[in-house]
């Protein structure tokens, strides 16, 4: 049996006698008039937005890549950027014009410009880039912790594991992202030690100072200062002497020297 479908091409076509189905393929004709065909719309994108000369410039990037390109971990920009193009609005498709490219960097080279707004840009963080963000500056922390301290029992550093699960369950630690990781670690080597629940002291550094002989007593000075607890100090002297009179030098400041003398290259420990 034929169907009696109207014409959808006969512009006075009654709606009353259209079917259902054949309403639905009128409407969808009719609402595609108002769809632009040469636009892009980009989905899924994480917008870096950068302000220069009063005028907005923006890029696309895929999503969690931005603080990876930040952090020197994503090197490769074609993995960052949907495309190496500058926009003045993503969300409209609207690019940016070259003159405005030109009075605001200096350039209209996309790909240097991409590289400063990258940089330098402001960027919504997605829930899921904030926690991986988060993790990771935990991790460091943690890293770092296990890195300065030991168990002064045994001498020997911690595994990092271990300090990651007290950092968990005994300070129940909550990262900051506006602090370093180095300032964190000294918080929570400082918690840790005020906790008991973990005997740990930082490590003692083991210091290697290069000074002119005319510094000597000063910098003897300086050591003691730093080594509050009488650790042994060692002072390298390396004199300029004429080539043949090594030999007959004798480093009589050089603390625990297993040899004195030149014909050495002065490396000792």
């Amino acid at each position: 049996r034929r169907a009696t479908v109207p014409s959808l091409q006969h512009p006075r076509a009654s709606t009353a006698s259209l079917t259902g189905h054949a309403l639905r393929w009128q409407l969808l004709l009719v609402m595609s008039r108002f769809i632009p065909v040469g636009q892009k719309r980009l989905t899924n994108v994480t917008v870096v937005r950068y302000k220069r000369c009063g005028k907005r410039f923006e890029v696309a990037c895929y999503k969690n890549t931005v603080i990876a390109w930040r952090n020197k971990i994503e090197t490769d920009i074609d993995e960052v950027l949907h495309a190496h193009t500058i926009y003045e609005n993503v969300d409209k498709g609207v690019l940016a014009r070259r003159e405005d490219l030109l009075e605001a960097f200096g350039t209209d080279d996309e790909d240097v410009i991409c590289v400063e707004i990258l940089n330098k840009g402001e960027f919504q963080v997605s829930e899921q880039e904030r926690q991986m963000q988060l993790e990771s500056l935990t991790k460091d922390v943690a890293s770092r912790v296990a890195d300065m301290c030991l168990n002064p029992q045994t001498q020997l550093p911690y595994p990092l594991a271990t300090i990651e699960r007290y950092m968990r369950e005994t300070l129940h630690f909550a990262p900051n992202a506006s602090r370093s990781a180095k300032q964190q670690a000294l918080q929570v080597v400082k918690q840790l030690q005020a906790s008991g629940a973990i005997p740990i002291v930082r490590a003692k550094m083991h210091l290697r100072l290069l000074v002119p002989t005319k510094a000597k007593e000063e910098a003897l000075q300086r050591l003691s200062s730093l080594t509050a607890d009488g650790g042994e100090k060692v002072l390298l002297l390396e004199p300029n002497v004429d080539s043949g009179d090594g030999a007959n030098v004798e480093f009589g400041d050089r603390a625990g020297e297993s040899g004195g003398g030149g014909g050495g290259d002065g490396d000792g420990n």
